[in-house]
């Protein structure tokens, strides 16, 4: 399979997670190791300072410059074979040094910090541009084409080889040494300039897989959107009643939703048609009340415990034990709590209801539906303790859904300026409260739909993973087909 055939293929695979960049790695790779055009294999590798002088930019130091006030390129400006030049400073540069930072057309401006090692051909877009010391200015015997050489750092960037030539633990640097040891496999320079022409007409048509791509996506968005506002639309505006929506709606999702954030959307819309009542037959009047009113105390976790905390222990529950919707138990905390009112007063019991109150999960809420043993809440957690434990679904489904309390709660929440609810927030939640039996039937509906969800989540992973091997597959039959030779590292001079 030739990398022409492999794109008329790529339809089936385009799926697959970051499936037009990896194809665009692979065309990369192919051409530098000489497999694009089927070239013979080449013993012949070049190293930088062999075939070009490399120099840094002017230091940037408002102190000690002085000259005339002159635009220069950072490495800001130099992207991936292309500059942005939508924002390009001023520094002084004097006469004399007007040649020695000058940019010619073929020049390759190669970043030595940021991303080291990115790099463009300059192509005199603009006049009278030098550059800075953040930037290698490349100038390249006749034997190179710069493009190739561009598409050579590219290839070594993305394989991580490029890596080898850095320095620095935390800030890489590509430094002037580093660069002249750089080495790439040299064709001769026709075969150079033949091999940039066929992988500028390969990028072309990765452009034109990539448009698709996003226009493929954006009218599943699209349809997602509309069938989402169907579904949560006023009863009166349905052909069906709304329970039939939903199963409707889940038998065409593969059409629908494509990604997991779609499955998302879904489950936020069971939740909103649920505590609306439009999951089940509702038979009465549903209550207007509080939470507070619901619960035997609104309480919070206190300040001192840090001391409290030890080996083993009573469970302590933090707000990073708190996802949206569930309990996470695989980094507990223990605590040996204090005696009297304090200890009793903070400890958890099954059906209650924790808040996260502070912090980056802030309105996160989660019920106890497991018995933990003895165990407390931080000072980051509300805790809400039911007059009637069998409400504490209903109650949850309130707090989770957007036609719920959850809107309201993240307006309070975010509406003071830092992330935070205080007690009061919680126990002043407006919530309608159907009669029990109701209740049951709305939160059964609840998790038999999750059900389905949670198949729907599993078979997009499954698909994945599957598009991802056959794109593997596919990516190797070329390279079987073509050979891998690998070139023998001998320098040659310009």
């Amino acid at each position: 399979m030739n990398a022409e055939r492999l794109l008329e293929e790529f339809g089936r695979v385009s799926e697959a997670p970051d499936a037009i960049s990896r194809l665009r790695e692979f065309i990369r790779d192919l051409a530098i190791e000489g497999q694009l055009l089927g070239l013979p294999a080449r013993a012949e590798v070049a190293y930088v300072q062999d075939v070009a002088v490399c120099r840094l930019g002017k230091m940037l130091d408002k102190a000690k410059n002085r000259g005339t006030m002159r635009r220069y390129l950072r490495n800001l400006n130099v992207r991936w074979q292309d500059f942005d030049l939508s924002d390009v400073k001023e520094m002084r540069f004097e006469e004399e040094e007007l040649d020695e930072f000058a940019l010619r057309t073929g020049d390759v401006l190669v970043c030595e910090g940021g991303e080291p090692g990115r790099a463009a051909v300059w192509d005199r877009r603009e006049e009278g541009i030098l550059f800075q010391k953040a930037i290698h200015r490349v100038r390249l015997s006749d034997a190179v084409d710069p493009h190739f050489f561009v598409l050579a750092l590219r290839q070594a960037a993305d394989s991580g080889r490029l890596q080898e030539y850095f320095t620095g633990a935390t800030f890489k640097h590509l430094t002037g040494t580093g660069i002249d040891r750089f080495s790439f496999p040299l064709p001769s320079l026709a075969e150079q300039q033949r091999i940039v022409a066929k992988v500028d007409e390969l990028m072309a048509v990765c452009d034109q897989l990539e448009a698709a791509q996003e226009e493929r996506e954006r009218r599943r968005a699209q349809l997602s959107v509309a069938s989402l506002a169907r579904l949560t639309a006023p009863t009166e505006t349905l052909g069906k009643a709304p329970r039939q929506e939903v199963t409707l709606f889940l038998s065409h999702s593969d059409r629908i939703a494509t990604k997991p954030e779609h499955v998302e959307e879904v489950r936020r819309a069971i939740l909103s048609l649920a505590v609306q009542g439009r999951l089940a037959d509702t038979a009465t009047e549903w209550e207007s009340t509080t939470v507070g009113d619901l619960c035997e105390f609104v309480t919070s976790g206190s300040r001192g415990w840090a001391e409290y905390y030890s080996p083993s222990g009573a469970s302590f529950l933090r707000a990073q034990n708190v996802r949206f919707g569930c309990l996470r138990l695989d980094d507990l905390a223990h605590v040996s709590p204090p005696k009297g009112r304090e200890g009793t007063r903070t400890r958890v019991m099954p059906n209650d209801i924790v808040v996260v109150i502070t912090g980056a999960g802030v309105t996160n809420p989660a019920l106890i539906d497991i018995d933990l043993g003895e165990a407390y809440v931080s000072q980051h957690l509300g805790l809400l303790r039911l007059r009637y434990p069998a409400y504490s679904r209903w109650i949850m489904l309130w707090l989770m859904a957007e036609r719920g309390a959850r809107k309201e709660l993240t307006e309070r929440a975010y509406g003071a300026g830092k992330p935070g609810l205080n007690l009061n927030n919680l126990r002043t939640l407006p919530i309608l409260v159907p009669g029990l039996p109701e209740q049951e039937r709305l939160v059964a509906k609840v998790d038999e739909l999750m059900v389905v969800c949670d198949g729907l989540e599993r078979s997009l992973a499954a698909a994945e993973v599957g598009r991802a091997r056959a794109l593997e597959a596919m990516l190797h039959e070329v390279l079987e087909e073509a050979g891998h030779p690998e070139p023998a590292l001998v320098s040659v001079a310009g």
